[in-house]
């Protein structure tokens, strides 16, 4: 009896062991499997927008992004589109212009051992004109600044190489990364992508850290604070990131949209969609607008792209979540901008 009680307790202690075995086998190649998951992961950085002086910052990019990053992704691809004119106001109304020509091998030359895919168009596209022959542009007092047009004709731009650029991302990315070419990030600022989060800190500056955790419902952005009280709160329009999804929904679709006549309504459909429009108190009284909406029949009602991405992030029932103020890079000395000749 006493044998028979002993080899029942060593069969259940063997069934155990072996459950633990198996338990910890599961374990290993679960953790096996989520490594190997996250290696076959690819981010996609898209630099998009006029060149102006991306040949300043493309080092920044580089280091900031793609090398922060590159230990959590098998495969990281830069995805490039800008026009052949480098829109510098230098060379304006030129057409030659001394700070050099935009072309694929030039652009390739600044990302040196980089993959890239590169797209270089004509910004004058026609798609805009046919909203321009078919506007009501009546008395120039209705307009809100007296370049409306030109502005709405390159906010339209801006957003055709957004589209463009998520086009050429292919589906088997999972995170993207989009900034401006001309967008210098300083030195120690990170933005560390890994598969299911980011993380952006600028050591040495600001003791901030601030952890995205991506889902396909979400983008992350800095939060304008050219328009700070605006209702609803207004994203930057320079930069963002989440993953491959809501970033292709958002980026890849405002164009078509908006070409499709969605943004173009009445003062009443405005205020019913997004509320009344607001005019900026600012200082320089030549900024401040003649009219508060673009006229009817237009490609958008709204005066200001920042606004018109934050309306179309709502109308895509995707979230947005703002980085915090002192990671944003919107109050520090970051853009070169339109100014494209070296300083002296």
């Amino acid at each position: 009896m006493a044998g028979g009680l002993c080899a029942h307790s060593f069969v259940r202690f063997c069934l155990i062991i072996h459950a633990l075995h198996v338990q910890v086998q599961s374990l290993r190649a679960r953790d096996r499997s989520e490594r190997d998951e996250g290696a076959s992961q690819k981010l996609a950085v898209c630099i998009t927008g006029g060149f102006r002086t991306g040949d300043q910052c493309a080092e920044t990019h580089v280091r900031s992004i793609v090398e922060a990053s590159r230990k959590n992704f098998d495969h990281i691809t830069l995805f490039f589109a800008t026009w052949e004119v480098r829109q510098c106001k230098e060379c304006e109304g030129l057409s030659s212009c001394d700070v050099g020509q935009v072309n694929e091998t030039f652009i390739r030359s600044l990302y040196p051992q980089q993959d890239m895919d590169v797209w270089i168009g004509n910004e004058h596209l026609p798609e805009f004109q046919s909203w321009a022959d078919k506007a009501d542009f009546g008395d120039p007092a209705t307009w809100p600044y007296e370049r409306s047009y030109f502005m709405y004709r390159n906010t339209h731009n801006m957003v055709t190489l957004w589209k463009q650029c998520m086009d050429m991302v292919p589906d088997d990315y999972s995170v993207i990364v989009r900034i401006r070419p001309d967008m210098c990030l300083p030195r120690n600022y990170k933005v560390i992508a890994s598969p299911n989060n980011v993380t952006v800190t600028w050591r040495g500056k600001t003791d901030v850290t601030f952890t995205a955790h991506l889902d396909n419902e979400s983008v992350f952005l800095p939060k304008s604070l050219t328009h700070a009280g605006s209702t609803p709160e207004v994203p930057d329009d320079r930069f963002g990131f989440g993953l491959a999804q809501p970033m292709k929904k958002v980026y890849g679709t405002l164009v078509q949209r908006a070409d499709q006549g969605y943004y173009d309504v009445s003062d009443a459909e405005y205020e019913k969609k997004w509320g009344k429009a607001e005019v900026e108190t600012g200082k320089d009284l030549n900024d401040r607008p003649q009219a508060l909406l673009n006229p009817k029949r237009f490609w958008v009602r709204e005066r200001h792209p920042e606004k018109l991405l934050g309306h179309h992030i709502i109308s895509m029932n995707i979230n947005y979540t703002f980085l915090p103020e002192r990671l944003g890079l919107l109050d520090v000395d970051i853009m070169r901008g339109s100014q494209c000749k070296a300083p002296p």
